[in-house]
């Protein structure tokens, strides 16, 4: 699932007053290869616990204009150097009309304030697609100042639904995982994924349910995926937050 672009996938600062620097090298000629005319901007990382290692969200920004927010374009890489995904914002009038219809009915209350097009050119399991898949995402902001993101197909098919959720709405049992997860630390915020398409089958007769928990513990952080019964379904390495307690 490609959410939230930078914040709703729990990714930490990472050299953001150096960009750049200490990316491995593989990273580095894959987002160069992949935007050869832009230049590194921003840099986040996390230990992704669907790919089982650390991966990277580089932002590739206009040289000749590094403040132009709508000219960046974000990768999504592993550190060995495969891209997974890359995104660009779009304007809502650029999104085809049956993506639109979708992404208004799945927002719920929510209100779009932001969307994007996507290029993906792995599975969850890093496996190459023979041609890469176009997805949009919709990012919503939501009553009580939250957060839901959407991803449709360009046919107008719902994938996946993100939303950030307060604690006491989590099951208990999930919450236990994560507390027992975090080993003393604690969990600084809770996403609820709905999936609606499955890889392998398609569309699902009914959605799939999982929780993705930000753990944090003395200056690091992990990433926990939880079933909704309380079933740890990956769980990412603690890695050192950069500049952060």
């Amino acid at each position: 699932m490609v959410v939230g672009v930078i914040a709703a996938l729990g990714f930490r600062a990472y050299a953001e007053d150096r960009p750049g620097d200490g990316l491995p090298v593989a990273v580095k000629e894959a987002v160069k290869a992949t935007c050869p005319k832009k230049a590194i901007r921003v840099v986040e990382r996390t230990d992704d616990p669907k790919y089982g290692m650390m991966v990277y969200l580089v932002s590739m920004g206009d040289p000749a204009n590094p403040d132009n927010d709508a000219a960046l374009t974000n990768v999504y890489v592993t550190e060995k150097g495969t891209v997974i995904w890359v995104l660009n914002w779009v304007e809502y009038d650029e999104v085809p009309h049956a993506v639109m219809d979708t992404m208004e009915k799945m927002g719920g209350d929510g209100e779009i304030m932001r969307t994007y097009r996507t290029e993906v050119y792995t599975d969850n399991k890093l496996v190459k697609y023979d041609n890469r898949k176009i997805r949009y995402i919709a990012s919503l902001a939501i009553n009580g100042g939250g957060q839901r993101d959407v991803e449709v197909g360009e046919d107008g098919t719902m994938i996946e639904r993100v939303t950030f959720v307060k604690l006491n709405d989590v099951p208990k049992a999930v919450i236990d995982t994560m507390m027992k997860a975090a080993n003393g630390g604690r969990i600084e915020n809770v996403k609820r994924i709905e999936k609606f398409a499955d890889e392998k089958s398609g569309k699902l007769d009914t959605p799939k349910v999982e929780y993705n928990g930000w753990l944090r513990k003395e200056g690091h952080s992990s990433m926990v995926l939880v079933s909704e019964d309380g079933k740890v379904i990956a769980h990412g390495a603690w890695y050192e937050e950069a500049g952060e307690e």
